[in-house]
């Protein structure tokens, strides 16, 4: 995937991630948070770790300045982000970019996203990105 502008942030996600989130199965830990780094207007995804939804903020925690925001699996019960999601994203990153991917599944196989950015505590911007 080649980095995708949202509302003037280039999201760049490295591609063994971008395999590793299509291989993601509703069976495993169905979200968890993004690791990377934030430069600017850029933010750069280099890794994921699997959580459980219980263990969601003590994770964002541990995972200290490398947080750059949330992914889950997309359901049929929540196709959005739910506001318990959206509140731990702000208060996990009350300053700087921000970044939550709600990730697609077609029979299976994670074939997009939803990604939603923000900056600080202002309103999010979403844009549909294709994982090719």
């Amino acid at each position: 995937m080649n980095p995708v502008t949202i509302e003037g942030i280039t999201l760049d996600i490295h591609p063994y991630v971008k395999g590793r989130l299509r291989l993601q199965r509703r069976q495993d830990e169905p979200g968890g948070i993004l690791l990377g780094k934030v430069e600017g207007d850029v933010i750069q995804v280099t890794g994921f770790k699997r959580v459980p939804q219980s263990s969601l903020r003590q994770a964002a925690e541990a995972a200290g300045p490398a947080l750059i925001g949330f992914y889950r699996l997309q359901t049929a019960g929540s196709p959005s982000l739910q506001p318990e999601e959206e509140e731990l994203w702000r208060k996990s990153q009350p300053t700087g970019r921000g970044l939550f991917l709600l990730i697609k599944t077609v029979n299976g196989i994670a074939t997009g996203a939803m990604a939603f950015t923000r900056f600080g505590d202002g309103p999010a911007a979403s844009e549909e990105i294709a994982f090719e």
